[in-house]
């Protein structure tokens, strides 16, 4: 399993934690992509927002025909996967890779 972005039928942007599954794929702790304007810079911001906030559940198996596309984690923007990780994964982050001697 791996952590991906995807783009869905109804918009959404969602990264999660993907492994195959029985109707499609799984996705392990999906959260949904908002970005906003940051009013400290000119860049733009993001959140995690739960993708299915009134469920108990942390895993969901998708139809592969509600993705419209895929980005693999190692090209998705660092921070993001920091982000995700230090949500999900052991509390625990990292440094980014050109900090690391």
């Amino acid at each position: 399993m791996s952590i991906k972005i995807l783009k869905l039928v109804n918009g959404d942007d969602v990264i999660a934690t993907v492994g195959a599954g029985g109707f499609g794929i799984v996705l392990e702790n999906p959260m949904r992509l908002m970005s906003y304007p940051d009013p400290d810079s000119e860049e733009m911001g993001f959140m995690f927002i739960p993708w299915a906030p009134y469920s108990k559940e942390e895993s969901f198996d998708i139809e592969l025909t509600h993705v419209i596309h895929t980005t693999e984690e190692e090209d998705v923007d660092e921070q993001l996967i920091r982000g995700y990780r230090k949500t999900f994964g052991s509390g625990i982050e990292t440094p980014p890779s050109d900090l690391i001697l």
